[in-house]
């Protein structure tokens, strides 16, 4: 009734599979299923798929010899019922196994009508990355292994066993696995998806790409609130799990929706990519409309108006990636995509060659923030902005000779940095902080070799919001130009009021207190030990973490949130710390405490682990109290030799 074009994907279950190649009964079982599935769905059906994940064997159960089998007597079948018949199925990226299944099947006169494979690309995360684990970090680069390329590979092996479709059946993210550096999972889902299906479409190498399951708990558009089956989804889609009361739509379901709400039946006429920078894709429809779907790489953000005329903007109908009406003001090129829809093909401006090429400044990814670049004679950065906030008003105010000339409210530091708390000349209420640092030569005159100390706050605040580890929101950083003599650069972020440094709850905890400022000691340490397990598990390494830049601030029920502050040293990795690091960490943060307090706090954190410190964890601990001790003789030796001097 809805004139759906269904492709029907028939499974075997392992045991079934296996038995193919050596059991006539088996074989007999199968001819019985596909011959009763073509003569009952054939006439609702356009083609059938054999196959489940056939290079797994541990998952499907097919040899070489019991998946010929299978798809000889499917190929008969079909065809005798006029279907098209697809396979292999083929997952991930393995084009050595395409060229096998297909040159055995060729082998046997049966090659499919489709060429099928499960390309998924979501080990590297984002859909844009070169496939390092396919050929190494160059090797994927020389082959240009990215999503597009990678589909052009698939592409070319079905048209050299002149196959004249390939489809990708299945692909999706799963949301354990963006879990591991993110905290947005739902929200990255969806943008992975709508990006992914416009670059395949751009590609030109696939007639069709499906999403996996439609209702699944790791990478299905509904949520269906139970656990995961033991067999993946990619191999065996069994049935449905949970209760049909308790699905939720995730935001991937509605951007599928605008993707083919707005693309469908369109054609990629036009195509606008840089490596590093914005991606722009035209799609035109028959009827003349235009569509250009734009977006950046993670943690990017550009201005539109960068590409297109401020008129062309104007006569744009702007739509999110949920296919929501923004305005043109708040619109900001960033890794959500956005849509934009004129009735006829506009003119797109390209970058200007003299335009100077832009800082590396990180993003996190908000759709109640959007991002503006700053660029004068004298200064340089990047504002965060709330929606329908005017840019040139907003880094008006946020001029350093603007806040200078604001009274600070409090002067939190004032040695090799001053750090102040003053009045947002801007907005009424809230209080700001502001960050003055001293800039290098290099990084004055080469802002691409070395980053300012404003830049590197501005960038690792953003990357830890990004991945789930708290520190006060950034709101604008400025560097000088290289014709400003200025020598300082500045870092404001929001304030957090009524927060704690860990460095007093500490000097309370080690003179016998058990409770300070109504938060109790084993409450604090229990939060702290969480906050720090999932800031390593998600590869973020601070490298500073002395005890006054842990803040904490108690919440409902008294439980604490916990923050960092002064990021500017982080450094950051795709995968869970190792231990030295890890212990690093800790060795910094625990020095304000007595051994006591110091086995109590380092002991709850390995057991959030699932481990113990070990017998040598106390080494690393006590070097950094000599240490400590030896800095502070050495600078009274020197003070008093610089007296004896003078």
């Amino acid at each position: 009734r809805e004139r759906f074009n269904v492709m029907a994907h028939l499974v075997q279950p392992p045991a079934e599979a296996r038995g193919m190649a050596v059991d006539p009964a088996a074989r007999r079982r199968w001819t019985d299923f596909v011959t009763r599935v073509c003569a009952s769905f054939g006439g609702a059906t356009l083609a059938i798929e054999i196959g489940s994940t056939p290079n797994r064997r541990r998952w499907s159960g097919y040899s070489y010899a019991s998946y010929l089998r299978a798809f000889e007597i499917a190929f008969k079948v079909a065809h005798a019922h006029g279907l098209e018949i697809a396979g292999p199925n083929i997952t991930d990226f393995e084009p050595l196994y395409n060229l096998i299944f297909l040159a055995l099947l060729r082998s046997h006169g049966c090659l499919p009508d489709i060429h099928t494979d499960n390309l998924f690309v979501e080990r590297m995360t984002e859909p844009e990355a070169y496939d390092s684990r396919a050929a190494g970090r160059l090797g994927a680069r020389l082959l240009g292994l990215d999503l597009v390329g990678k589909a052009s590979m698939l592409s070319d092996i079905s048209n050299r066993f002149r196959i004249g479709k390939t489809y990708c059946t299945h692909v999706a993210w799963s949301g354990r696995r963006i879990g591991r550096l993110q905290s947005a999972i739902e929200a990255k889902q969806a943008d992975y998806l709508v990006r992914y299906l416009l670059l395949a479409a751009s590609s030109g190498a696939f007639a069709r790409v499906y999403w996996g399951p439609i209702v699944g708990r790791r990478e299905g558009l509904i949520d269906d609130d139970d656990a995961y089956p033991d067999l993946p989804r990619v191999v065996l889609f069994e049935r449905l799990y949970g209760e049909v009361r308790n699905y939720r739509e995730r935001p991937a379901f509605k951007a599928l929706a605008t993707v083919v709400r707005l693309l469908a039946g369109a054609e990629c006429s036009g195509k606008y990519m840089r490596r590093s920078g914005p991606r722009i894709l035209e799609f035109t429809h028959s009827d003349g409309q235009c569509v250009h779907a734009v977006w950046t790489r993670d943690r990017r953000f550009d201005d539109l108006a960068t590409h297109y005329a401020e008129t062309t903007l104007r006569a744009a109908e702007i739509r999110d990636r949920d296919g929501d009406k923004i305005a043109a003001q708040d619109a900001t090129l960033s890794e959500r995509p956005l849509f934009l829809i004129w009735p006829q093909p506009p003119a797109v401006e390209s970058l200007r060659p003299d335009r100077e090429r832009a800082l590396p400044i990180t993003v996190f990814s908000t759709p109640q923030t959007r991002f503006a670049a700053y660029r004068s004679d004298l200064w340089r950065g990047a504002i965060a902005l709330a929606r329908g906030e005017n840019p040139e008003q907003r880094s008006g105010v946020l001029m350093p000779a603007l806040l200078g000339a604001v009274a600070p409210l409090a002067i939190l530091r004032n040695a090799r940095n001053r750090v102040c708390v003053v009045a947002d000349p801007a907005r009424p209420a809230p209080c700001i902080v502001v960050k003055r640092s001293r800039v290098s030569l290099i990084a004055s005159r080469a802002p691409r070799l070395q980053s300012s100390n404003a830049r590197r706050s501005w960038n690792n605040a953003s990357e830890m919001l990004r991945r789930g580890v708290a520190t006060p929101t950034p709101i604008a950083f400025l560097e000088p130009s290289v014709r400003n003599q200025s020598g300082f650069s500045y870092f404001a972020c929001e304030y957090i009021a009524e927060a704690i440094s860990a460095r007093e709850l500490f000097d309370a905890f080690t003179a016998g207190k058990v409770a300070h400022r109504g938060l109790q000691k084993q409450t604090i340490y229990a939060a702290i030990a969480d906050f720090l397990v999932t800031m390593h598990a998600r590869g973020v390494f601070h490298r500073d973490l002395s005890a006054g830049n842990l803040l904490l601030k108690a919440g409902d029920h008294e439980n604490p949130y916990v923050m960092l502050v002064d990021t500017s040293r982080a450094r950051f990795c795709n995968r869970p710390l190792g231990r030295l690091s890890r212990t690093r960490d800790l060795m910094r943060l625990c020095h304000p405490l007595d051994w006591p307090n110091r086995s109590e706090l380092v002991g709850l954190y390995y057991a959030r682990l699932g481990t113990s410190p070990g017998p040598g964890w106390r080494l690393p601990f006590a070097y950094y109290d000599w240490k400590h001790v030896a800095k502070r003789r050495l600078r009274g030796l020197l003070a008093q030799a610089r007296k004896m001097i003078r």
